[in-house]
């Protein structure tokens, strides 16, 4: 029996970061090029530098042709970025939450904040259960793709910032993790059409 002939196949980002190229990919079987996952360095998907320390997880969804084509499958920033912003004299807060993003992914995001000086317990439950609040206001109303493209420019971040200033000011936020629990389903996005 003859083996199949490799073929390679151009792998490109999803629409919201621009559908370009972002290398090539070899299989000897197009069906088992479908689920494969890639990570990328944000830098590479937003063409700034400074993004380098975020890394984006890619599925190939279906082929085009010759051109596999991706959706996002998750968001992290690197543990070494993190820990820049985590010394002596500051209070860390750590926040994990479940949400439904507005085409209907469950979402898993785990974000961080920081805050001078020792900040009480009663102060750090109060500080999460407003920060779910607010969190749940921004991310709801947004498609996943633009959830994690926005979270790339640190717009999310800031919003959160300026919104629990009043509860307590805060050194720093930042959304360290974004996963995709469940996606929506075909048939639901059609009905929901």
């Amino acid at each position: 029996m003859a083996k199949k002939k490799r073929k390679w196949y151009k792998v490109t980002c999803p629409k919201v970061f621009g559908t370009r190229e972002l290398g090539e990919i070899v299989s000897n079987e197009p069906k088992n090029i479908i689920g494969r996952v890639l990570t990328v360095n944000a830098k590479e998907l937003t063409g700034d530098f400074k993004k380098s320390h975020i890394s984006i997880k890619l599925i190939i969804k279906e082929l085009s042709g010759d051109t596999a084509l991706t959706e996002v499958k998750g968001y992290e920033v690197s543990r070494g970025y993190l820990q820049r912003f985590i010394h002596k004299g500051l209070s860390s807060i750590d926040i994990i939450h479940d949400l439904e993003t507005s085409d209907k992914h469950r979402i898993r995001v785990r974000c961080m904040a920081t805050a001078n000086g020792k900040v009480q317990t009663t102060k750090k439950k109060l500080l999460r259960e407003k920060f779910i609040k607010e969190l749940e206001k921004v991310m709801n109303n947004m498609t996943l793709d633009n959830i994690i493209f926005i979270s790339t420019t640190n717009k999310i971040q800031k919003t959160l910032s300026n919104r629990l200033k009043k509860t307590h000011p805060l050194r720093f936020v930042e959304i360290r993790k974004i996963k995709v629990l469940e996606r929506s389903a075909p048939e639901a996005k059609k009905a929901n059409a």
